[in-house]
């Protein structure tokens, strides 16, 4: 680590050191790792103005994964989406039968990244009983490999979206 990034993270001692090390990988990373400055890709277009207004003209640019590839070409320390908790778990449980047709390890990563957005969003607004009910069903169907069926799981983050407000 530069002495320049250790000189930054010294600033913040008294923070979390979760938040200590998040701030060590930015720093870090892309084309001015280590130099103490930060080039972050702010992709906000298509959500202020609709998606068409915004990418028309670069049809690639509709496929999220194009934005962040493109902050990592542009070698910058990061990129940042203004995608709301409540978005990403509609899209998962959009995506809920496909996921789940991936197979067990597909399954698990979808109710592990349910469980860590929901936890985080929980800590900043009332945590939703009947949801977190739901999302203990969603475990339930990946808890014994042997017995799992891709449509009790698809069917379970479905009604977890459902009950997730």
């Amino acid at each position: 680590m530069s002495s320049t990034v250790s000189e930054i993270l010294g600033w913040y001692g008294s923070d979390h050191p979760g938040t200590l090390t998040n701030l060590a990988r930015l720093l870090n990373a892309g084309a001015l790792g280590g130099t103490g400055k930060l080039v972050i890709l702010p992709v906000d277009q298509g959500f202020e103005h609709g998606p068409a207004r915004s990418f028309a003209t670069n049809p690639a640019a509709y496929d999220p994964r194009y934005h962040f590839e493109l902050a990592i070409e542009a070698g910058c320390n990061a990129y940042a989406a203004p995608l709301g908790v409540q978005k990403i778990v509609r899209a998962i449980a959009t995506d809920a039968d496909a996921i789940g047709a991936g197979g067990l390890r597909a399954a698990e990563q979808g109710a592990m990244a349910l469980d860590r957005l929901t936890a985080n969003y929980w800590k900043v607004a009332p945590k939703n009983e009947a949801a977190g009910a739901a999302l203990d069903k969603v475990f339930a169907t990946i808890e014994d490999p042997k017995k799992y069926d891709a449509k009790a799981f698809a069917d379970s983050v479905k009604d977890f979206q459902s009950k997730f407000k």
